[in-house]
């Protein structure tokens, strides 16, 4: 609760600061000196809502569906602000006060960010040359293997198909070989029962 009324009691206090400032802003840039463009289209209005037409000089550049705020043609921004009231000059401090508090913070976020990416790049590098570094470790183990295989098969590659052809012949010779024991077996079956019946007359 009480950090939201610190919140709370912050923007009331910028946001009286901001008005404070817009009317220190009407003294030296009186309505109708400038224009406000929203989306790149000229209207008509006061303060903070568009005023008129004309060739427009551009006071700041606004992105996409933001506000941009541009001058009019001949306007000059005079050197000194005289015959500022206290009150007014007050307003005008109070803006610049915030002004820099921003721009404070930004260079202390940046800053920070800018430490944390450097102290973190290192540590990052490393690991990555690493891994880079075990990896083609691994690639030159794989290519030395291949390489190996690659000889082995051109050596003996010709070997290996002599002795595919001399396992095909033996193949061969050893099936005529089975076939003759057959018809050898059958003849000696034969013979062995025909002695039997010679036996039994």
């Amino acid at each position: 609760m009480k950090r939201l009324r610190r919140i709370q009691a912050a923007i009331e206090e910028e946001s009286c600061a901001l008005r404070e400032s817009e009317e220190a802003l009407e003294v030296v840039a009186p309505t109708g000196s400038y224009e406000v463009v929203r989306d790149g289209d000229f209207n008509s209005g006061g303060p903070l809502q568009p005023v008129g037409s004309g060739k427009p000089s551009v006071l700041s550049q606004g992105g996409a569906g933001e506000v941009e705020v541009v001058m009019r043609e001949g306007f000059t921004w005079p050197a000194t602000l005289p015959g500022l009231t206290a009150e007014e000059q007050d307003a005008l401090s109070n803006y610049q006060r915030l002004v820099n508090k921003y721009e404070a913070k930004h260079q202390h976020w940046q800053k920070q960010h800018e430490e944390a990416t450097e102290a973190k790049l290192p540590s990052v590098n490393e690991k990555l040359r690493a891994a880079i570094s075990k990896g083609d470790m691994a690639l030159n183990e794989l290519l030395q293997r291949t390489e190996n295989l690659k000889e082995f098969v051109t050596k003996y590659g010709p070997v290996a198909e002599s002795i595919r052809e001399q396992v095909a012949v033996s193949q061969r010779i050893l099936e005529r070989q089975r076939e003759k024991c057959g018809d050898a077996r059958a003849a000696y079956e034969a013979a062995v029962a025909y002695k039997k019946r010679d036996h039994k007359r």
